[in-house]
């Protein structure tokens, strides 16, 4: 491998020396969409880097920091004699919800069911996460089935979905 050496002769009074610090090389982090970003950090070879928060993003878990594909465990990781740039691995988190409470109130209920039954005539929006509630008969459809499932719970017809 090539190694570039620069050589250079300096003429000094006797008893006095040059030093020459060792080279330092910048961490820096990428939080990939999330935040805070932690700051670069400037270390010499084999030095550890001050611990950093861990970033959030919104609807997704953070697992850890990378390095191309290689995970990092920053507690022992140390200074390479090169920049680095580690990047914030995420993984979707599943989307939190109730099975038939398609508004999120707490209740399933007589609402719901209209909700449902809006959707499946073209008169609602629903969210992703709206969608799989609304969703009980499993069926990846959500329509006027949907909706008695729905009316049925809410008073007590069938205490399950299937």
């Amino acid at each position: 491998a090539y190694k570039e050496v620069n050589q250079f002769r300096v003429t000094l009074p006797e008893g006095q020396l040059i030093t020459i610090p060792d080279p330092e090389y910048t961490l820096r982090f990428d939080a990939g969409g999330g935040a805070p970003e932690p700051a670069a950090q400037t270390l010499k070879e084999g030095a550890a880097p001050a611990a950093v928060n861990d970033p959030r993003r919104e609807g997704y878990t953070f697992l850890g920091w990378v390095d191309g594909d290689t995970k990092v465990n920053l507690s022992s990781f140390t200074m390479p004699a090169k920049d680095v740039t580690l990047t914030a691995k995420w993984e979707k988190a599943a989307p939190d919800y109730t099975l038939g409470d398609i508004n999120d109130d707490g209740y399933i209920d007589s609402l719901d069911a209209l909700i449902a039954l809006r959707y499946s005539v073209g008169l609602e929006k629903l969210s992703e996460t709206e969608l799989l509630a609304a969703d009980v008969t499993k069926d990846n459809v959500i329509d006027s089935l949907d909706a008695l499932d729905i009316l049925r719970k809410s008073v007590g017809i069938i205490t399950q979905f299937e």
